[in-house]
C-alpha cells in the first residue's frame, strides 16, 4: 500500500489488486525457497551421517554384550532373582546369572575384576577349640574344569587347605592360580589370635552407669 500512496497513478481498482496480486506472488516464493533449502539442508546432513557411519563400521569388530544388570534404586531387586511363593530353595536357573563379570582384556574390565568371570572363591576359617589352630579352606568356583594351584604365603600345593597355628603372628596371602593362567588373589587373612587382649581398667564404667549408657544405644 505504500507504493499506492506514493505513486497517486495506482489509483484504479484493477491497480490495486495487481499489486496485491505480485506481493503475494513474491511472499509464496520467499516460503518455497525457505522450505526448499530446510529439506536439502536435511537431506545433506543424513548423507553426511551415513557416509560417517559408513566409513566407522569395521566388519571385523566384535560387539560383546554383558550378561549384567543395571543397579535398581531403593534396594529393589529383579523379580528373576526373587523365590516363588514359600519355597526358599535355589532354582537351578540361577546359575545362568552366575559369571557376569567381565573378561580381563575387554572394556568393562577393571583390575579389581582379576579373573572372576572363570574364577571365583573365598576362604573359609575353621578354628579348633580353645581357638588355638586354624585350617583355611579355599573354596573356588570355575565356569569351567580348570587344574587350581594354592599359594600360601607364597608356597604352592595342590591342596585347597592348610593349617596354622597361633605361633602364625602375620597376614596370611593366598592366591590360586589356573594352568591356563587365570589368577584369583584373596583378601590379607588375620587370624584371631593376632588381635590385641582387650585389658580390664578399674573404674571404667561407674558402677555399671557408663555400661548402661552403651547397652541403651545398642
Amino acid at each position: 500500500m505504500n507504493n499506492v500512496r506514493e505513486n497517486p497513478l495506482l489509483d484504479n481498482h484493477e491497480e490495486l489488486e495487481t499489486v496485491d496480486r505480485v506481493r503475494e506472488s513474491s511472499g509464496s516464493k520467499k516460503k518455497v525457497f525457505l522450505y526448499g533449502t530446510i529439506i536439502c539442508g536435511s537431506i545433506i546432513i543424513g548423507v553426511i551421517i551415513g557416509m560417517m557411519a559408513a566409513f566407522a563400521y569395521k566388519p571385523g569388530t566384535k560387539h560383546i554384550v554383558y550378561n549384567q544388570y543395571d543397579a535398581l534404586p531403593d534396594c529393589q531387586t529383579y523379580s528373576s532373582f526373587s523365590c516363588s511363593g514359600s519355597n526358599s530353595a535355589m532354582d537351578s536357573k540361577y546359575c545362568e546369572n552366575r559369571w557376569n563379570t567381565p573378561k580381563r582384556g575387554q572394556d568393562a574390565w577393571k583390575p579389581g575384576f582379576q579373573d572372576m568371570s572363570t574364577l571365583a572363591g573365598y576362604a573359609q576359617l575353621k578354628y579348633a577349640a580353645g581357638m588355638k589352630s586354624c585350617t583355611v579352606n579355599i573354596i573356588t568356583k570355575t565356569s569351567r574344569d580348570l587344574s587350581l594351584t594354592y599359594y600360601f604365603d607364597g608356597v604352592a600345593q595342590t591342596s585347597s587347605s592348610k593349617t596354622f597355628d597361633s605361633s602364625y603372628n602375620k597376614v596370611l596371602k593366598v592366591k590360586v592360580i589356573a594352568a591356563s593362567g587365570e589368577i584369583l588373589e584373596l583378601d590379607g587373612i588375620d587370624f584371631a589370635w593376632n588381635a590385641a587382649a582387650i585389658k580390664s581398667r578399674s573404674y571404667d564404667y561407674r558402677k555399671g552407669q557408663k555400661g548402661a549408657i552403651v547397652e541403651l544405644f545398642g
